[in-house]
């Protein structure tokens, strides 16, 4: 089936694209045809190319010079890049719709900051939920193809529906509505994006936290909704507020997909009953004592049957401190226990054989903590680290870092003094990252703060990098987006891989 553009679009949408990236995506679709826009404005590319106000031999550069002046206007605004696009590149041709819909959709990778993630248990194969959720989302039964877009696309109509498909993925972007903040001038689409993830047994609603905060708060003359409701409930009703328009949509798409995908709790079905089968068995055994069995239900197994992706979250923060020892401490430092046992028996006679080894692990960490405090040019040099992380004893306390510059938390006092805390709950309820991904030969990294709640994990995406990153830098958004869509594919990877080695699913 062929893609169904229209071509025109709305103010609406575009103010969600800075203008920056407007005219990173309108000189992209120049280039693409390039020869083309240099026969068609040969005569008024020479004359640009006589000045210095663009780089010379850049024909999108130049084009859009061109068009600017063509649709003058004072400054830069939406106004004059929507003329370019309806009037001057969309009426060349379906493959300049096309490209500026795969832009748009990269865009709205960076738009969408928060992603809430669920599990899922899949009744049927990834080429039936793929045409599923094409069916039941625009009424159409299409052809599919991989890797490509598919489904009905209108820009100015508030039924916006894309549908990509993929190997391993689905991912349906939906306009809910029109809203205005303050006046008709500051009109926003909002958008939600679901994802049918098959590698990873996840199902993602992406949305953005402050638009769909607006769009909840306004009066029903200030927004336009353009989904319908189903039953008793007015949509008005529906979109409230915040927490109720997600919770209506996560229901909705559950109830939309309930005879291919079966969406719920992130942890259900993940616990493993290898604890309780270990404990049974020892407990059989006369010569075990009912120390060596708590020891045993103390262990990361039953962390991990507690909470399958908080264990999750202890487990790559622990990953992450053995790297990090490893970088900061000398080889002998690092695998010596028994020069460091010798040494506490023989200046601490008072200490417990049985807590030598916790004695020996806290000493380590006392010599990194040095080490770092001293050095702290190499952790401000780190281009993947931990920034923040809360850790909870529901018996007892909960305690959070506070880090609103989003440092590496290594030379903090309080990171290394929790160690053992940490390690004997085995749960991290919250964990903030910095992750680097490689993006046209430049370094571009992402801050995430991670959250688990009763029935999904949490990913919040700053989007203000701190000034000392590389995104802070990037003003491509294209660039940012697409690092985003890679980092955030790399951690719910790790996640899963964690969860499946400890759970064996």
């Amino acid at each position: 089936m062929k893609t169904t553009s229209k071509v025109n679009i709305n103010n609406a949408v575009l103010n969600l694209i800075q203008i920056d990236s407007l005219e990173e995506i309108i000189e992209g679709m120049v280039n693409e045809k390039a020869d083309f826009f240099e026969k068609k404005y040969k005569q008024k590319i020479e004359e640009v190319r006589k000045t210095r106000f663009v780089k010379r031999g850049n024909v999108g550069a130049e084009v859009l010079f061109i068009l600017k002046k063509k649709h003058k206007v004072e400054g830069k605004t939406v106004g004059m890049y929507r003329n370019i696009l309806i009037k001057e590149l969309f009426i060349e041709g379906e493959q300049f719709i096309e490209y500026f819909q795969e832009k748009f959709l990269m865009v709205l990778n960076y738009h969408f900051n928060v992603r809430r993630v669920y599990g899922i248990t899949l009744e049927s194969s990834i080429e039936e939920i793929k045409y599923e959720a094409i069916e039941k989302f625009t009424g159409i039964k299409p052809v599919l193809f991989k890797n490509t877009l598919i489904g009905s696309i209108d820009l100015n109509n508030n039924d916006y529906i894309a549908i990509y498909n993929s190997e391993n993925e689905v991912k349906v972007v939906e306009k809910l509505g029109i809203t205005s903040v303050h006046n008709k001038g500051s009109e926003k689409a909002v958008f939600v994006q679901y994802v049918i993830d098959t590698k990873n047994d996840f199902f993602e609603i992406s949305y953005n936290d402050s638009v769909i905060s607006d769009f909840c708060k306004q009066e029903k003359h200030e927004k336009i909704i353009s989904i319908q409701s189903n039953d008793e409930v007015s949509i008005e009703k529906k979109f409230a507020t915040e927490a109720t328009a997600l919770m209506n949509l996560y229901n909705r798409v559950k109830n939309i997909m309930k005879d291919v995908v079966l969406i719920h709790s992130i942890s259900k079905g993940l616990s493993s009953s290898q604890v309780n089968q270990m404990v049974s068995s020892i407990k059989e055994n006369e010569n075990v004592s009912d120390n060596d069995i708590e020891i045993i239900a103390n262990s990361e197994q039953e962390a991990f049957n507690k909470s399958p992706f908080e264990a999750a979250m202890y487990q790559y923060f622990k990953e992450d401190r053995e790297k990090l020892l490893k970088q900061v401490l000398e080889e002998e430092t690092l695998n010596d226990n028994e020069k460091f046992k010798e040494i506490l028996a023989k200046d601490f006679p008072e200490i417990d054989s049985s807590n030598l080894i916790t004695s020996v692990k806290f000493l380590k960490n006392m010599i990194a903590f040095s080490k770092l405090k001293q050095n702290k040019h190499v952790v401000n040099n780190f281009e993947d680290f931990i920034f923040y992380f809360t850790v909870r004893d529901f018996a007892v306390t909960k305690s959070t870092t506070k880090n609103n510059e989003r440092k590496p938390v290594y030379t903090s006092d309080f990171y290394w003094h929790l160690q053992e805390v940490i390690d004997s709950i085995k749960l991290l309820t919250e964990l903030g990252l910095r992750k680097s991904v490689e993006i046209y030969d430049k370094k571009i990294s992402q801050e995430v703060k991670i959250s688990h709640y009763n029935d999904h994990l949490n990913f919040v995406y700053f989007q203000f990098a701190k000034k000392n990153s590389t995104a802070s830098k990037e003003k491509n958004i294209l660039k940012l987006a697409e690092s985003r869509l890679l980092i955030h594919e790399l951690i719910k990877t790790k996640f899963r891989e964690i969860v499946s080695r400890e759970s064996g699913i």
